[in-house]
């Protein structure tokens, strides 16, 4: 199917200096991924062994929507939540989603005393 180029929006993104997402090519996605390493990182946090981790991706999964793209993930790995993720289009949105994601988790213990670490 043909989309007109109006209607069309990037599929790549980078972070700049100011940690701002700028539209990039597949190449230089690519090497920013590569090179950005901690730079990606929005928060992480593990309770025992399961893992919260938030990240931007710099992936538009919908670059013919007229939707904000979504370049942020939050993803559970481990626990009752495992493979459960959550997309954003702002480093904000990322920030709140990850506080959810982590109180997700703690739901899934019957009493918060099973992990101290959910008491924080």
């Amino acid at each position: 199917m043909f989309v007109p180029q109006s209607k069309t929006m990037n599929m790549y993104y980078i972070l700049d200096e100011g940690g701002n997402p700028v539209s990039a090519t597949v190449e230089q996605w690519g090497c920013w991924l590569e090179d950005a390493g901690i730079l990606r990182m929005v928060d992480f946090t593990q309770i025992g062994e399961i893992e919260i981790s938030t990240a931007f991706v710099g992936l538009n999964s919908h670059p013919t929507s007229d939707r904000k793209p979504k370049l942020y993930e939050t993803a559970i790995s481990g626990g009752l939540l495992d493979g459960h993720s959550w997309k954003y289009s702002t480093k904000q949105e990322a920030i709140d989603g990850h506080r959810q994601a982590l109180r997700e988790v703690r739901k899934t213990f019957v009493m918060n005393d099973a992990h101290p670490a959910l008491n924080t």
